[in-house]
C-alpha cells in the first residue's frame, strides 16, 4: 500500500481536528444549520446558546477519527 495514502488519511484527521478546535465562537448563525436551533446535529455539539457542550470537541474529534479508519481499513487493508 502506497505510503501517500495513508499520509493522505493522516492529513485529513489532523486537518479537520485542527478546524474543530479553531472553532471557539460556538454554533455560528442560526441561519447555517437546516432547522436553525431545532437541528439535532446542532443540538449534539451545541447547547440552546450556541456556546459548545462539554465533550462536543471531543465528540467532533472522535467521530472523525472513526470515520477516517473506517474508509482506511474498508478501502485499503487486503482481505483474506
Amino acid at each position: 500500500m502506497p505510503i501517500g495514502t495513508i499520509l493522505f488519511f493522516v492529513v485529513i484527521a489532523a486537518g479537520v481536528a485542527f478546524f474543530v478546535f479553531l472553532l471557539k465562537g460556538g454554533s455560528g448563525p442560526d441561519w447555517a444549520w437546516r432547522l436553525g436551533r431545532r437541528d439535532p446535529i446542532r443540538i449534539m455539539f451545541f447547547r440552546e446558546d450556541g456556546s459548545w457542550r462539554r465533550y462536543g470537541k471531543l465528540f467532533i474529534f472522535l467521530w472523525n477519527v472513526v470515520f477516517v479508519l473506517l474508509v482506511f481499513f474498508v478501502f485499503f487493508v487486503k482481505k483474506g
